[in-house]
């Protein structure tokens, strides 16, 4: 192939890139806040979540305050809602999980609480405050204490 061919081939590639995926579009909504970003499909599951959890920031500045991380500046968790419970581990699955290898929380809006966020909060600024992994275990038991103080 000639010079000219392989520069359409690319610029075809890229042309694709950008016009399919507007095409199909991403169906993921956002609404940032000052310590999370929540990402949902439908605008009825934000408000839900709202309901059922409360004003998230004052969540995680509880969750900051209990567990006494200090940050220069707090990472943003992200939150994504679903109507599916979330796979843990083992055929086990819960109302909200920590996946620390894409750093987000999932929560299945129709089940998730509070004190379910609260704790994934815990597992999330634990994961993102300390250079080496804390073992789950550890994790565990400082997301449940904190879990029973919010």
């Amino acid at each position: 192939m000639t010079r000219t061919c392989y520069i359409i081939l690319i610029l075809f590639i890229i042309y694709l890139a950008f016009h399919v995926g507007r095409a199909y579009g991403d169906p993921w909504q956002d609404c940032a806040t000052t310590y999370c970003t929540i990402y949902y499909t439908d605008t009825k599951d934000l408000m839900r979540f709202e309901k059922r959890v409360g004003d998230i920031d004052s969540l995680a500045s509880r969750v900051l305050e209990i567990t006494g991380l200090r940050y220069k500046e707090v990472p943003k968790a992200q939150i994504y809602l679903q109507h599916e419970n979330c796979y843990i581990a083992f055929g086990i699955t819960a109302p909200a999980a920590y996946y620390p290898k894409e750093k987000l929380i999932r929560a299945n809006i129709d089940y998730v609480k509070k004190h379910h966020i609260a704790h994934e909060l815990t597992h999330f600024y634990v994961c993102q405050y300390f250079l080496m992994y804390m073992p789950g275990q550890m994790q565990e038991v400082v997301a449940q204490w904190v879990e029973g103080k919010t």
